[in-house]
């Protein structure tokens, strides 16, 4: 099976001063949204500004690049800013121009996905726990990926066949963290050049990965999940059986009135796995622009 490479800016460069210009414009209007609809008209997230559009397939055509990477771009935008420095809009802004700064009209762009995904799917099985069959589920599928990089693309059959066989191990699963993983494995079961979605959800599942690793590496535990929510349940229960209204309920204050130490334990925990989750972006939006600049034309020498 082959598909036609996807060539950044269809490897005419005033294409791609054209559509920085674009970007700039939107965001020197203010009609730069990181969290809004990808396009409304007149404007929307950096990647509809980009297109004019919320479909993908439009991104694509306008930039030449997979068209998985416009949602991607959707996710990670609003996520990437710093409040404490300034504007998230402009970061995101920020963001969506080095992806198109970064590259060389002309590069071929069509294994980034695929790149990525690797990348991604090696990293996570590090927390894959002791689940024999979601690995070896992880390691059929990429084998498949593998082989699309090397230029033998996988037939939809074979990405069937995988990814039944990943949802077969995940929901048999013995421990969370198997689970976890297992949805990842799920998520990279498809062809990156059939699905403009696969980027943005094994990023979904990689970034719950990062931060669920760092919560255990406080000494949280499932256990103190569970503790959490018999203490929450009782002073929900208590605070009714009192007369106070379901909607003004709150549980935080009597959460570290009723169990001080499991509270500041649960602060701690909640403090490193955002901690993480936020790192996790900042890495994979390095990442992808890391792949993205070394991409180049075909036939020409790698840098």
């Amino acid at each position: 099976m082959s598909i036609p490479p996807c060539l950044a800016f269809g490897g005419d460069a005033a294409r791609k001063s054209a559509l920085l210009a674009r970007l700039d414009e939107h965001r020197d209007a203010g009609t730069v949204t990181p969290s809004g609809p990808s396009w409304t008209g007149v404007g929307g997230t950096p990647a509809g500004c980009i297109a004019g559009s919320n479909d993908p397939a439009d991104f694509a055509r306008a930039t030449g690049f997979p068209s998985s990477l416009m949602p991607l771009l959707d996710f990670l935008c609003p996520r990437c800013g710093d409040e404490e420095r300034g504007s998230k809009a402009g970061e995101a802004a920020d963001l969506a121009r080095a992806m198109l700064m970064g590259v060389t009209p002309g590069a071929d762009l069509t294994n980034v996905p695929g790149l990525i995904l690797c990348a991604l799917l090696d990293e996570a099985s590090a927390h894959a726990g002791d689940e024999p069959e979601i690995i070896a589920a992880r390691d059929r599928i990429e084998a498949l990926h593998r082989a699309a990089l090397a230029g033998h693309r996988p037939g939809a059959t074979a990405w069937r066949a995988a990814r039944a066989a990943a949802v077969t191990a995940t929901d048999a699963a013995r421990e969370p963290a198997g689970q976890r993983f297992g949805r990842l494995v799920e998520a990279v079961a498809w062809d990156p050049a059939a699905s403009s979605s696969i980027l943005q959800e094994v990023a979904m599942a990689w970034l719950e990965i990062a931060a669920h690793a760092a919560s255990a590496a406080t000494g949280w535990t499932a256990a103190d999940d569970a503790a959490v929510e018999r203490c929450f349940q009782a002073c929900r229960s208590e605070s009714l059986a009192a007369g106070g209204q379901p909607e003004a309920f709150a549980f935080p204050p009597l959460f570290h009135a009723r169990e001080p130490e499991l509270a500041r334990r649960f602060a701690m925990q909640l403090a490193a796995a955002n901690a993480a989750y936020f790192q996790a972006v900042r890495d994979l939006a390095r990442r992808c622009l890391d792949y993205l600049a070394a991409a180049r034309p075909p036939g020409a020498a790698a840098a």
